[in-house]
Order: C-alpha cells, then sequence, then structure tokens
C-alpha cells in the first residue's frame, strides 16, 4: 500500500526493501554495521554508499534511466525469416555488386543472420552471374615471377618490333588480304606499348604467365607464346608455337600444352584447327615464329629491295 506523504524517509525505505536510493546515514544508525574511522569517514561519521550492506543505501536511478536500461537489455537479435534477392534484383547489379554481396552474405551466413539454405541459393545464383574471372582468388605474385613476366614481355616485344620493320604486318593489310572472311579481326602484334600481350589467362590466375604475340591474316592464324602455369618452378616455363595447321602441320593439339584453351575465346572450330609445338629456346622460338610471318605477310619494299 502507498505510504503517506508525511512519513518518515527511514519507513518508506523499509517498505521498499528493493528499491535503491541514496541515503547518507552514519553507520552508527545501522544495527549490522561496524564503526569504521579513517579516510572513508567525513566528519567523523563514516559513511557507505553501497547497494551491498543495506538496501536503503544505493545509487538512484531516475524512471527514464531505468526505462532505458530494461530496454537495452531486452535488445535481443531476431534472425530475420527471409533475405529477397529475386533473380530480377540480382539482374539490376554489376559485377562488383554482385562481389560484395557475395561477400556479405557469406558475413551473415556465418553470424546466423541466414539460414544455411537460404545462402546456398542465393550464392548460387550470384555464382551464376558472376563471369569466371571474378570467381578466381587472386594470388600476390612472387616478385621474380614479375621480373621473369617483364623479360619475357619485352624480348616478345622486341622481336615483334624487328618483324614489323621487314614485313608488313599492319591491321589495314591484314583486312584488304582477308576480305570476304567471315568474322575476320585483325591481331595487334603487339600491346599498346609495345611489349607481348598478356593472355586472359593470366587475369584470371589460370596461368602465372602466358605472354604472347600474333598475326593473322583470313583464316591462318601464327603466334609465339611463354608459358609458364601456376605453382610451377620457373625452370618450368617455355616458348611454344601456336598456329593453325596448315602454318604448323606437325604441331600437336593444342589441348597437350593449353588445357585451358578453351577460355581464350576460340570457336571449336579453331581450336581443332590450332596446333602447338614447343621450341628449344627463345631464339629457335624466334626462327620458326619469323617462318611462319613470312608465309602469311610480304616483305615491305625496302627489304625486298635488299633481298634482291
Amino acid at each position: 500500500m502507498p505510504n503517506p506523504p508525511d512519513a518518515p524517509r527511514s519507513e518508506i525505505a523499509a517498505t521498499r526493501p528493493n528499491r535503491l536510493f541514496l541515503l547518507a546515514r552514519p553507520l552508527s544508525s545501522l544495527p549490522s554495521a561496524p564503526p569504521h574511522k579513517g579516510p572513508y569517514s567525513v566528519s567523523g561519521r563514516p559513511f557507505v554508499a553501497c547497494p551491498l550492506l543495506h538496501p536503503c543505501i544505493g545509487i538512484a536511478m531516475s524512471r527514464h534511466s531505468r526505462a532505458n536500461a530494461h530496454k537495452a537489455a531486452q535488445k535481443v537479435f531476431q534472425v530475420p525469416s527471409q533475405l529477397h534477392w529475386p533473380d530480377d534484383k540480382l539482374a539490376a547489379l554489376d559485377t562488383d555488386q554482385l562481389k560484395s554481396l557475395l561477400a556479405n552474405l557469406h558475413t551473415m551466413r556465418d553470424a546466423g543472420r541466414v539460414s544455411d539454405a537460404e545462402a546456398e541459393d542465393i550464392s548460387a545464383r550470384i555464382i551464376a552471374r558472376l563471369p569466371a574471372r571474378a570467381l578466381v582468388v587472386r594470388k600476390k605474385r612472387l616478385r621474380t615471377e614479375v621480373q621473369l613476366d617483364a623479360r619475357v614481355a619485352d624480348g616478345l616485344g622486341s622481336l615483334a618490333t624487328s618483324l614489323a620493320r621487314r614485313y608488313d604486318l599492319s591491321e589495314e593489310t591484314a583486312r584488304q588480304r582477308s576480305a570476304g572472311t567471315k568474322g575476320f579481326r585483325p591481331h595487334t602484334l603487339t600491346d599498346k606499348r609495345g611489349f607481348a600481350k598478356a593472355a586472359g589467362s593470366m587475369r584470371t590466375g589460370t596461368m602465372a604467365i602466358d605472354r604472347f604475340i600474333s598475326y593473322r591474316v583470313q583464316d591462318s592464324f601464327a603466334s609465339l607464346a611463354y608459358l609458364l602455369f601456376p605453382d610451377q618452378p620457373q625452370q618450368t616455363g617455355r616458348y611454344v608455337l601456336l598456329a593453325t595447321d596448315d602454318l604448323l602441320e606437325g604441331g600437336a593439339p593444342l589441348t597437350e600444352f593449353m588445357p585451358g584453351s578453351k577460355d581464350y575465346g576460340w570457336s571449336q572450330a579453331s581450336r581443332e584447327r590450332m596446333r602447338a609445338l614447343p621450341a628449344v629456346d627463345f631464339a629457335d622460338a624466334g626462327t620458326r615464329f619469323e617462318a611462319m610471318i613470312a608465309r602469311i605477310a610480304t616483305l615491305l619494299p625496302e627489304e625486298v629491295a635488299v633481298a634482291a
């Protein structure tokens, strides 16, 4: 029952043993409190403000503070019943957004915020929309591998520059000589900086080093590549001649040297015509590659004059 407004504070405290009040009362007035002296006394009268010694002594809390503390204690995470990512929403995301969503989904699954079955369903639909190169975990390249790649790119680029000084290897000439060839696309001999081109297998991690120079006229294709498989000693890297069977009759099927050739964008018919032949060294590779180039390209006028 409520206490009268004029009731002494001690009586109110006695009737509410579970409530905490800040009462600076001398310990001598408390039957269970022993006498205290020393640094904890104030004006010779020691006191305690601790709820453990007496139910009437403690820290006062306003009704608002107690309500907030109660709400904080009641904040328990509730697992969502559904993570709504239909196919039309996934279709509106680009590759980077899909990769971020996949990473966040794994985090939510580990935290128990989404069920395993739902996470597997959404992951499968995300992965189905990602290109293969986005799913490969890139490893940090060794410094020696980076240096080898730079030397290969520069060496093949120098060979291509030397050939371009003697043969007409321009895109315009290739287009003119390939008029009427269905689906023809000319090949630039090198990249824009004059180095050997880097194949897509290096970006996806399928190959550690895959540098090449190439030229095409009509349905004839000639290329010289340096191949090094991932996690293999650098001594296993080698120069390989790649060409259509009309230019490289004695080569082996392409798949024997390039098991990932289907990832290069070549058609099935083109892969069946492609042959591969490893070279002994760079000098041998250069000589053999020039012999193939001479069959599909013409010498420049000044070179014809010198040869005459």
